[in-house]
């Protein structure tokens, strides 16, 4: 849909449906094309398809980004080359945070400077998801 800006001023907002479904001469295409170049209309919303094509990756990728949009811990060890998208958006399909087993839980202590075989029992404890997700809500 077109959109007033609700100023004086002669800019336009455009919706990214509109342009998925416009039905116009390709003169017409042009000629909006040109007026969102030139900063007179605004791409407003624009759709998965539409992203996905003028940043080069699959409308799929883009459903899984934006999966883990919001979780930043997430999103840092994708962005830090850390964790693949894909397993990233599995991981926050399941919330990162199955059922624990609750009489193993309440039977640890940690202890006070763990080493590495303290926390070895905990990760076999808690479980691969719970223990990163642990690290993803640390900012790990």
């Amino acid at each position: 849909m077109l959109y007033s800006n609700g100023s004086n001023d002669s800019t336009y907002q455009i919706t990214g449906r509109l342009l998925a479904h416009c039905r116009r001469s390709a003169a017409r295409r042009a000629l909006l094309a040109a007026d969102l170049v030139t900063g007179r209309a605004r791409l407003v919303k624009p759709t998965e398809t539409q992203v996905a094509a003028l940043l080069r990756v699959s409308p799929a990728y883009v459903r899984k980004a934006v999966k883990i949009v919001d979780m930043r811990g997430l999103r840092s060890l994708v962005e830090n080359h850390r964790m693949p998208l894909v397993r990233a958006a599995e991981f926050a399909a399941t919330a990162g945070l199955p059922k624990p087993k609750p009489a193993a839980l309440l039977t640890y202590q940690p202890p006070a400077d763990p080493n590495d075989a303290d926390l070895t029992a905990l990760a076999r404890t808690v479980g691969t998801d719970r223990w990163l997700a642990a690290g993803a809500a640390a900012g790990l």
